[in-house]
């Protein structure tokens, strides 16, 4: 799998990743004045996981062909060539070992990097296996996450990646613009543009009142216009 990191699209190899950081830009322009903003909007991906390639920093979150994230704010420990503690820093009372052969366990009562702890087998993420052998570590592996969503609340500016009940990113890596409707007797007044700040040449933009989702290239950030494709394998689910 490779990665064009110039434009966030996820193409074939493994990824170079870890890390997160906040910039939630809120740029606004007048919005209908009877127009509501809604509580919470929820983009479901179709198909989302995490990469990580042993020995390395490299961590990353991946949904639908985008690279959401390049992994700030996550750690990793090799245990063996083929078990891995792993954790987003903030778990403060919990972490994962992937055991690359046997699955993911949700360790309790456990230091991280050290043996011993309670495992608890977290079904619903799945592994991928990429290189290495019976013995050897794996050139990268994949959890693949049954259900997976990006949550953002626009009043307050609350953001998360989560994955099968995990928060995977706070989203500190994105950017919000928010930009007039300019619609009469629409519910909401706004549209949501959002970009990850290496995503050089296009973005997001969300409609809240028909609950769908566009990449738009030859556009401007926080300006309505610019070529738009929707994309159907994001869900949008608005909450008034």
């Amino acid at each position: 799998m490779k990665t064009n990191s110039a434009c966030g699209k996820t193409m074939t190899s493994p990824l170079s990743v870890l890390g997160l950081l906040l910039v939630l830009v809120l740029i606004t322009s007048a919005a209908p004045a009877d127009a509501a903003e809604p509580e919470k909007i929820t983009l479901s991906f179709s198909d989302a996981y995490l990469v990580y390639t042993p020995g390395t920093d490299a961590v990353g979150i991946h949904a639908d062909g985008f690279v959401l994230s390049y992994g700030e704010g996550w750690e990793a420990a090799m245990m063996t060539p083929r078990r891995y503690h792993m954790r987003m820093i903030e778990w403060s009372d919990f972490f994962w070992l992937v055991d690359v052969d046997h699955g993911v366990f949700r360790v309790t009562d456990g230091t991280f990097g050290s043996p011993g702890g309670e495992n608890h087998l977290v079904g619903e993420i799945d592994i991928e296996v990429f290189g290495g052998g019976p013995n050897a570590a794996p050139d990268y592996f994949q959890l693949h996450f049954d259900e997976s969503n990006m949550i953002f609340f626009p009043i307050t500016g609350i953001f998360q990646i989560a994955g099968d009940g995990f928060v995977l990113s706070r989203g500190k890596e994105f950017e919000i613009a928010t930009v007039s409707a300019a619609l009469k007797k629409q519910e909401f007044g706004s549209i949501y543009q959002i970009r990850r700040t290496f995503w050089n040449d296009f973005f997001w933009s969300v409609f809240p009142n028909q609950e769908k989702i566009y990449e738009v290239t030859n556009g401007t950030f926080g300006v309505k216009g610019g070529d738009a494709v929707e994309i159907t394998d994001i869900t949008v689910n608005v909450t008034p």
